[in-house]
């Protein structure tokens, strides 16, 4: 009986351990999507302070009604959220990578945080864009 008991036991350790190992796996997957989207993200996100600069700088002297003026400061506030939106993803990242133990929490916010760099992405790409586009219209 003893026997049975210890066979059972067993068995039930060796599957959790096997259903622990796939999850396992499929967080390594899901992280080394997010790092891939963070390698997309970053390198622009650190081209955003000089953008902005360069932007805001394109418009000093202009009346406070003028519309490229006010376009200018609208793209610079985007570009604030992108460039802080990147950092604050980046500590979540940290935060969900160190500091969470449980694996079904874990997957929880990895699929979050891969929605929020998806998101980041667009919006990041969307401000550079927009000011890009402001600074040509000086050239023009």
């Amino acid at each position: 009986m003893k026997k049975i008991a210890v066979l059972i036991a067993m068995s039930f350790i060796g599957l959790l351990a096997c259903k622990n190992n796939e999850q396992q796996e499929k967080l390594d997957a899901m992280q080394k999507e997010l790092i891939k989207g963070h390698d997309e993200v970053m390198p622009m996100s650190m081209k955003i302070p000089k953008l902005k600069t360069q932007l805001l700088e394109s418009v000093e002297g202009l009346e406070e009604t003028d519309e490229k003026l006010i376009e200018a400061r609208s793209v610079a506030v985007d570009l604030t959220r992108a460039n802080d939106d990147m950092y604050n993803w980046m500590d979540n990242f940290s935060e969900a990578i160190n500091n969470t133990e449980d694996l079904n929490s874990k997957e929880e916010l990895f699929v979050r945080l891969q929605e929020e760099i998806d998101m980041i992405s667009v919006s990041t790409k969307t401000a550079m864009e927009a000011a890009n586009n402001l600074l040509k219209e000086d050239v023009e």
